[in-house]
């Protein structure tokens, strides 16, 4: 579904930016919009068939979205929003646990970060996600029926905290 959908993004999409795709595995992207790098990864949930194979994958997404925001951040965006369709689990700590360290020890919790997925498909809106300051998921439900989800990212909001950054209406 995430190749079939986003693989093309830009072909089937009113944008003036440039989407950049990941050289060796290019259902991954990123482009900037307003001061907000978005990031799109294929992180997937379900059963793990090849444990080395998910592994390397996992390593290889963070090694790469850690040089695109160090590319990027803070020069040109003062943000991060990271999609992806698996809420991280057990199952993705080779991407997690280095993720929540960036986002502490190099980072300093100084850089709004959301995690944005579909994979429980129920609303959940969580600040301190993986317990950093400055680090929120939501799980949007998901499907065609369900209200949209408008993201305003705003760095500088009231504080220095990530629910300050990132305005979410669920558009009920």
């Amino acid at each position: 579904m995430w190749e079939n959908h986003l693989m093309e993004l830009e072909n089937h999409w009113n944008h003036t930016f440039q989407i950049v795709r990941k050289i060796d595995r290019p259902e991954n992207f990123y482009f900037l919009h307003q001061r907000t790098l978005l990031v799109g990864l294929n992180i997937v949930g379900g059963t793990v068939h090849n444990a080395t194979e998910w592994s390397t994958r996992l390593s290889s997404l963070y090694s790469w979205l850690k040089q695109v925001v160090a590319l990027h951040v803070p020069e040109y965006a003062s943000g991060v929003i990271v999609m992806a369709h698996a809420e991280l689990k057990e199952d993705h700590r080779a991407f997690s646990d280095n993720l929540r360290r960036l986002v502490r020890d190099e980072w300093g919790n100084q850089i709004p970060f959301l995690y944005l997925h579909g994979d429980g498909h129920a609303y959940r809106y969580r600040p301190n996600y993986l317990n950093q300051t400055n680090f929120m998921s939501i799980q949007s439900e998901g499907g065609t029926r369900n209200p949209i989800l408008k993201i305003r990212m705003d760095p500088h909001g009231n504080g220095p905290y990530v629910e300050n950054a990132f305005q979410v209406d669920r558009q009920l």
